[in-house]
């Protein structure tokens, strides 16, 4: 073959690289609806920071079309994280912010919300990926009026390109595919844009973060009477002890008081729901009673499931039992779910009783939970702090901000638990809803048999 042969071949293999270029170029092929691919290292949606703090409303649509989750921002005044990646969403006692509506618009987790819109404003992309319609599938971001669709659809309230297809994850580079619906050009990102598809991995789960070292008293007070009252010796005591201890009893060991007023660091559901109006009469009753005189009233129940759709779907149909009631010789095993409510008081004054367990005796006739809590509470409290602390903001993360005025701290409790079952995982509902057959060493088979 001749040099110019071979030079005509190679000039026409750089002209038709050239021709091929400019049509993945052209308008409605691999660009938006005004033309263009996204170049690498360019944001995907360079106009987002400019009205992310103004989106109020996210909604994450499935294969079909079907609405899976909407979160709705209820203040319109709070900043989404968007400069300088400051948290100015929610305190720990939900004042404003995110909620789930699928889930009666109980409060989001504000730090997922806030790590989703941020990450959309700052994803670049790494490389321009499949522009032809059959391959969508393979990265997940197929139309979603596909029913067969492996991604889904992220909708927001601001803007004119508002909606982003969310499709898999990338096997081999940190990042995400993804496609604007109106373009046939699919990207791998550089974020990961995690979008839940089921309402309760958006919920805010946290209940309770009290450490143990600002709990004075305890009560635990069954439907059938048992009860087990825990308290300080003395203020300098750094563990409770069991006041009512059986005579000619011992304890199993303090490991397991420990067990009891540990439960609250920390206490996260594995799922949320609108509480009944009325508490099951047979439910636990808990009042743990703060260093600052802050009584918080726990009531305890478990509910059998009907079904196997009941464990996840978080139906309220079956019925509630109390853990005084046996389940034994069951010819089929049973399960349950294991629930909580909780509410806060105060006690004006901080005036100390000596008997708290008879408030919670007159509490067990099936009452809602604010009127027990209120009950319980004006006849049950410890000393304060100083009336002269001030009051501090809110801790995002905990509730152990005892230099707060515990009057605020009521209220931010409230706003958070007040109204809402908590679904608990059992493991913690069995730390909590203890026996004083739990916390004592059995009895020798000698002392048995002498009784005999």
């Amino acid at each position: 073959m001749s040099n110019r042969t071979l030079l005509l071949l190679a000039l026409a293999a750089i002209i038709t690289s050239i021709l091929a270029w400019q049509i993945t170029r052209q308008p409605g092929r691999t660009g938006d609806t005004e033309g263009g691919t996204v170049a690498s290292g360019d944001l995907l949606l360079p106009e987002f920071a400019d009205y992310a703090n103004d989106i109020d409303n996210l909604q994450i649509y499935g294969a079909g079309e079907q609405l899976l989750v909407e979160l709705q921002r209820q203040d319109h005044g709070q900043d989404n994280g968007q400069d300088n990646g400051q948290d100015n969403g929610q305190d720990n006692g939900h004042v404003n912010g995110w909620q789930v509506v699928q889930k009666n618009n109980h409060p989001a987790d504000w730090a997922k919300v806030r790590d989703l819109l941020r990450e959309l404003g700052q994803a670049r992309v790494i490389a321009a990926k499949t522009a032809r319609e059959s391959m969508y599938p393979r990265l997940g971001v197929a139309a979603i009026s596909d029913t067969q669709t492996g991604g889904g659809l992220l909708r927001w309230s601001q803007g004119e390109d508002n909606e982003l297809i969310i499709g898999i994850r990338s096997d081999d580079l940190e990042g995400r595919y993804v496609r604007k619906p109106q373009q046939v050009q699919s990207y791998l990102v550089d974020k990961t844009l995690e979008v839940p598809t089921q309402p309760r991995d958006w919920l805010d789960l946290g209940i309770l973060d009290w450490q143990s070292s600002r709990i004075s008293t305890v009560t635990i007070r069954h439907a059938d009477k048992d009860l087990i009252q825990l308290a300080r010796p003395n203020t300098d005591a750094l563990e409770l002890q069991l006041q009512n201890l059986p005579e000619g009893r011992e304890l199993t060991g303090q490991w397991v008081i420990n067990g009891i007023v540990n439960a609250l660091t920390g206490l996260r559901a594995d799922d949320v729901r609108k509480a009944a109006k009325d508490l099951p009469e047979t439910s636990t009753r808990l009042l743990f009673v703060s260093d600052n005189g802050i009584n918080l009233l726990l009531s305890l129940y478990r509910r059998e499931l009907v079904s196997a759709s009941d464990v996840t779907d978080g139906s309220e149909s079956g019925s509630e039992v109390s853990s005084s009631e046996a389940t034994e010789n069951s010819p089929i095993a049973t399960e349950y779910e294991y629930l909580l409510r909780a509410e806060a008081s105060l006690e004006p004054g901080h005036q100390p009783v000596a008997q708290p367990q008879q408030q919670l005796d007159q509490n067990t006739d099936g009452a809602g939970a604010a009127n027990a809590a209120e009950t319980v509470a004006s006849a049950t409290a410890q000393d304060t702090a100083s009336d002269t602390d001030e009051a501090q903001p809110a801790d995002a993360d905990s509730d152990a901000d005892t230099g707060a005025a515990p009057a605020a701290e009521v209220e931010r409790l409230n706003r958070r638990l007040r109204g809402w079952e908590f679904v608990l995982p059992e493991y913690k509902y069995n730390a909590l809803n203890k026996r004083m057959t739990d916390l004592l060493k059995p009895v020798p088979d000698a002392i048995v048999e002498g009784d005999n």
